[in-house]
């Protein structure tokens, strides 16, 4: 029998969540015919937009494992980890 425990990270997906949605709205917004952005600017937009939501998404939470004598740690989907043995870790 280990330890589970996964941790939401709302004080980090609540911001993100915020700048994402502020992006996009500045982006419908200026999708008028009066309003003059270059084409490159939209996609500026656009690719800083995915950069903030995937970084919410690799690290919208933390999981703590500890079985068979290891620690585990992961955010998010799990992409990042880290396995540290129990024996290293000091008392």
């Amino acid at each position: 029998m280990g330890y589970h425990h996964r941790q939401f990270g709302t004080a980090i997906v609540v911001p993100i969540g915020l700048t994402v949605l502020y992006c996009l709205g500045w982006i419908l917004m200026v999708r008028g015919p009066d309003v003059e952005i270059p084409g490159w600017g939209i996609w500026l937009v656009w690719g800083i937009t995915f950069c903030i939501a995937g970084a919410g998404w690799l690290f919208h939470s933390l999981t703590v494992s500890i079985a068979h004598g290891v620690v585990q740690l992961a955010f998010g989907p799990g992409m990042i980890q880290k396995t540290i043995p129990l024996s290293a870790i000091a008392a």
